[in-house]
């Protein structure tokens, strides 16, 4: 995730507002791919005066203006907002929108979301991240990278589309966040990924999945929602797939293989590195 610059606006003595950046640390990901902590107090406020207030500045090597209609850039943090008191982010509706910044520190999971479903929903995650319930009805929260496509990702996670308010009865409103970040399936790595055919190796509530692969592994990926498109269906990510399959190179969901695990009818496992692969 690019690295976030926040700036404290200070009274200052002729009477006018005046500026200061301070800069912090990379946002860092866990291997679920969750932004981590910046830190219990990313902004030492006991060393600012005492009508200091917490401002935002662009994001470093990201100024894209906003897309054609909208206000702001959420993954860039530009435009129109005010910045002391808002950030950019996806609203209720799925529409991008300022909206009150709650708390700014990023969090892996236990973000809170306020006044859910509607156009003012608001969260307590950092500004370029959105708490999202991932799964209806569910308690659990968690922050996740926005973005406008994969590229704004880091360890080759997948941007895609999740919903906004799945706690809001009949929300379809959807935005554009990163995907936990895959595991590789190379022997010696540590920790070992997951085994998408067993559902074994995730935490309780999470679900593995088949990722794109890189030039010689397999990579697997613990995420927090179970799709349940049919096989053969047209996917963006794996988690849009029922378990036990995954999204292939071509955007479709096709059941997951390995050597010791046929397919159906005798088909042959594709592999999509050298650990796991796909049905035809």
């Amino acid at each position: 995730m690019k690295q976030p610059f926040l700036a404290l606006c200070l009274l200052s003595l002729v009477g006018g507002p005046a500026c200061v950046r301070a800069s912090f640390p990379d946002l860092q990901v866990k291997d679920s791919g969750s932004p981590d902590h910046l830190g219990d107090h990313p902004v030492d406020v006991g060393k600012a005066p005492a009508d200091a207030r917490i401002c935002l500045a662009p994001i470093m090597s990201c100024t894209s203006p906003p897309e054609s209609g909208d206000v702001c850039n959420p993954v860039c943090q530009t435009a129109s907002c005010d910045w002391c008191t808002q950030k950019c982010t996806v609203g209720g509706d799925g529409k991008v929108a300022c909206a009150s910044m709650g708390v700014v520190a990023a969090r892996a999971e236990g973000c809170t979301i306020s006044n859910p479903g509607e156009l003012t929903q608001y969260d307590d995650c950092a500004p370029g991240t959105i708490c999202l319930s991932p799964e209806q009805g569910s308690k659990l929260s968690y922050c996740f990278p926005i973005c406008s496509s994969s590229s704004d990702c880091v360890g080759r996670s997948t941007c895609s589309p999740r919903l906004v308010s799945p706690v809001a009865n009949g929300s379809t409103a959807m935005a554009l966040v990163c995907d936990p970040v895959p595991d590789s399936c190379n022997p010696s790595s540590s920790p070992p990924c997951c085994n998408p055919i067993l559902q074994t190796g995730c935490p309780d509530g999470q679900y593995c999945y088949l990722a794109s692969p890189d030039v010689t592994d397999s990579r697997t990926v613990c995420d927090y929602t179970a799709g349940f498109l049919a096989p053969s269906a047209t996917c963006a990510s794996s988690h849009e797939c029922a378990l036990g399959y995954g999204c292939n190179s071509l955007g479709v969901c096709k059941k997951a293989c390995d050597a010791t695990h046929a397919c159906p009818n005798n088909g042959t496992c594709s592999l999509a590195g050298i650990q796991f692969g796909y049905c035809p």
